[in-house]
């Protein structure tokens, strides 16, 4: 069958220095209507019949964005999204998918090949050029304003650590291309230091590199007073169940497995600056009285007037953060708040699965103390106690005095 492609090889190119766009579809009336379509922007458009001849195109030709049909003589287009999105050169290609039937399930298998975004037949020229100036809009020279606003705030600020070129530049493309700033460093050592001289609200750190890895630079930014509340992402290559939970319980807010795709990176991005923001709001009624620091540290001296108290910390559980910690140490504080998280949901739904109402407390005995857990609001109290006979002096504390110093009764 022929195609254009091989018009496309043969033929002198008069649209030399434009961004291509691919059409990958087998009916002849749908390729022409896209190419009318696409020529209202300074784009070349190559437009081929089947997916053979529509990898040899992308490969030829490393287009700015592919347009596919589903159904395909030779192969469907979750396939040909998969290929884009396992393929080092491609990966970061925006590819929309054309169908014609409005199925739920499909859309959801096109998310998960990593496609950017589904056209329904009989799609519009607004639908196919907005999604166009919204994800290649910074190639065809358009000025901001012609291109939708980004779904989140331009103004957050993302740093990228990876040693590889590849990576970085794939990052930042997806991550520019959203409205995101974004700072991109080979070291984790130059990460440290764009830290250290500005603010940013996320950082996207790759598992390996040569001088620190990024689970030793995670506990680092825990430990650092400045920096503890600076969401992450790792992004991991080795695919170890094992060594993604170290991170987590490093104080890895989410992980991203390579190789990855906007479908896989870009929520998870979305959801951590969507709880940065939360977090940076007014204090909630919580507490309402004071600054939740003093709160904080009020509630935590009363813990610790308690004989055989050694240690505490209050979790946010709203923002995941620690809001104050006194007795524990740091590496230790962000382990257990990790652990804490994830411990607390599981209590939950025990309780619900014994028809008990909401989680107030619990006592976990060990072989040299004890750890008593409370809820408090939206705090999670965690208390590290080595006298059995403080139990009840504790629990009535916990019961009592504290829900009244979160409320701003006083001591």
């Amino acid at each position: 069958m022929e195609s254009h492609i091989e018009e496309a090889r043969s033929a002198p190119n008069p649209n030399d220095g434009l961004p291509r766009v691919l059409v990958i579809d087998d009916s002849v009336s749908v390729r022409i209507a896209l190419e009318r379509i696409l020529r209202q922007r300074p784009v070349e458009v190559l437009a081929v019949s089947n997916g053979m001849d529509g990898i040899g195109a992308m490969l030829e030709h490393a287009p700015a964005a592919v347009i596919c049909d589903y159904v395909l003589p030779d192969r469907d287009g979750l396939t040909l999204a998969r290929f884009v999105r396992n393929h080092p050169l491609l990966r970061t290609v925006p590819f929309f998918l054309i169908t014609g039937a409005a199925d739920a399930a499909l859309e959801e298998q096109a998310r998960e090949s990593g496609c950017t975004a589904v056209f329904h037949k009989p799609f519009t020229p607004e639908a196919v050029l907005g999604a166009l100036d919204r994800h290649v809009g910074s190639q065809l020279g358009l000025p901001a304003s012609a291109a939708p606003a980004p779904e989140e705030p331009a103004s957050a600020r993302i740093l990228v650590i990876d040693d590889s070129m590849s990576v970085r530049v794939a990052l930042e493309r997806l991550l520019v291309q959203r409205g995101y700033e974004t700072t991109a460093v080979s070291s984790s050592a130059e990460g440290l230091r764009r830290l250290d001289e500005g603010a940013f609200d996320l950082l996207i750190s790759d598992l390996v590199m040569p001088d620190m890895d990024g689970i030793e630079l995670v506990r680092f930014i825990r430990d650092n007073l400045a920096l503890r509340s600076l969401p992450v992402i790792l992004v991991s290559g080795l695919g170890d169940a094992e060594i993604e939970e170290k991170g987590r319980l490093a104080g890895v807010d989410d992980v991203v497995r390579k190789p990855f795709t906007a479908a896989s990176l870009i929520p998870k991005v979305e959801r951590l600056l969507a709880r940065t923001r939360t977090a940076s709001a007014p204090p909630s009624a919580a507490l309402p009285s004071e600054s939740g620091t003093e709160v904080a540290f009020k509630v935590l001296g009363q813990l610790r007037s308690v004989a055989g108290v050694e240690g505490a910390f209050l979790l946010d559980r709203k923002t995941g953060q620690v809001v104050a910690a006194d007795g524990i140490e740091a590496p230790r504080v962000s382990e257990a708040a990790a652990h804490v998280t994830r411990l607390v949901p599981l209590l939950t739904e025990l309780g619900a699965g014994v028809s008990r109402a909401g989680l107030r407390s619990g006592i976990f005995q060990y072989e040299n103390g004890f750890l008593v857990l409370h809820e408090a609001g939206r705090l999670t109290i965690l208390v590290a106690l080595s006298d059995a006979g403080q139990l009840g002096l504790l629990n009535l504390m916990v019961q009592k005095k504290l829900p009244r110093i979160l409320a701003g009764g006083g001591s």
